[in-house]
């Protein structure tokens, strides 16, 4: 069975294609455009590959906001799929928009899972500043490793809505642990700013434990906290099902120094 010209439409969204059903399953369907938000401007396929599915999305624009909020809010459990079907996503989008204004160009992603269990996940894109990005979730013989870099470290955090005062800076991301249990590793980031972050106000004029000034009363009140240089920035995390540690972090730059954990 063909559904051809088949047309739904809502008030920021819109699909249009073509679906094909076997026995009442679906077998493929072609969207020649696919509207999910205000902007978007993509082709979808979707294909019954044995005893899963293949999708592939290409096309000028895609605000991938939503999806990011998805995925950020518990990634273990936004990188599981229901069921046991395999499936696999391929995607080719010349411009991707995400949070705080931060658009990334030249997206490729290849994503396939089997049931539960994440068999691999493959992001290259280009910061607005020109800097790549690349992510690798890749799982073998019952481990998993996640690694991210990226030389606009502060593009790609904005864009995930992860941290939005950071400017700049290489970072490293190295996770691994087994396939099923939780990821630890570390982050690195060198050479950055960080921009109007309130904390750094607070830290700089907070008299420490143990002395009778602040550091900004130490320099007489010249520490300007609205934009400041890093070298680096640094923590040991432990990444599992419903939390995030952090241990053992540092951030050292020439005018400001402080540890965290938690």
């Amino acid at each position: 069975t063909t559904l051809s010209d088949f047309n739904l439409d809502g008030k920021t969204f819109s699909v249009d294609g073509s679906i094909v059903l076997v026995n009442g399953a679906l077998s493929s369907a072609r969207f020649s455009k696919v509207t999910l938000n205000r902007g978007d401007d993509v082709a979808v396929s979707v294909k019954r590959s044995g005893k899963g599915y293949a999708v592939d999305i290409s096309g000028n624009a895609l605000d991938a906001r939503s999806l990011i909020k998805q995925f950020t809010s518990d990634v273990d459990t936004a990188t599981k799929t229901t069921g046991s079907d395999a499936i696999s996503v391929s995607a080719d989008v010349d411009r991707l928009t995400g949070f705080h204004d931060e658009q990334l160009s030249n997206l490729k992603l290849d994503y396939s899972a089997a049931g539960s269990r994440v068999n691999g996940l493959k992001v290259s894109a280009t910061a607005s500043s020109g800097a790549a990005i690349s992510i690798s979730n890749t799982t073998g013989a019952g481990r998993r490793t996640l690694n991210m870099q990226s030389a606009d470290a502060g593009a790609i955090l904005r864009f995930l809505n992860i941290y939005e005062h950071m400017e700049g800076g290489v970072i490293t991301l190295a996770l691994a642990g087994p396939s099923d249990g939780s990821l630890k590793g570390k982050v690195d980031t060198s050479n950055f700013f960080v921009v109007n972050e309130p904390k750094l106000a607070s830290i700089v004029s907070t008299t420490p434990a143990g002395d009778n000034r602040s550091l900004n009363q130490a320099v007489k009140g010249k520490l300007d906290t609205s934009r400041v240089k890093f070298e680096r920035g640094y923590a040991e995390i432990d990444k599992g099902s419903g939390y995030l540690k952090l241990a053992n972090g540092v951030l050292r730059g020439p005018r400001i120094g402080t540890t965290f954990q938690g």
